[in-house]
């Protein structure tokens, strides 16, 4: 798994600041206590489908800093399905 802290992490103009305010959090919902834990913080997958709409790469082509692109599809997916 990978892990950096925002010090380190390249610029994107897709990225948002831990305290910038995302405008969807309602889609933020809390998951039961008895489900599995994250792998990766929802604010990381968030940047990687802005990071997708922005550029409109593939993926598989999400940069090494962001989670990995099956983690970020699987989320999107979710959201996706809960419409």
């Amino acid at each position: 798994m990978r892990t950096a802290t925002a010090a380190k992490l390249p610029h994107y103009p897709t990225r948002r600041a831990a305290l910038e305010p995302s405008g969807s959090g309602a889609a933020f919902a809390r998951a039961a206590s008895s489900a599995p834990q994250r792998a990766h913080p929802l604010r990381a997958l968030l940047n990687g489908l802005r990071y997708l709409a922005h550029t409109g790469c593939p993926w598989r082509y999400l940069p090494g800093d962001l989670p990995p692109w099956s983690a970020v599809y699987q989320q999107w997916e979710r959201w996706r399905d809960a419409r």
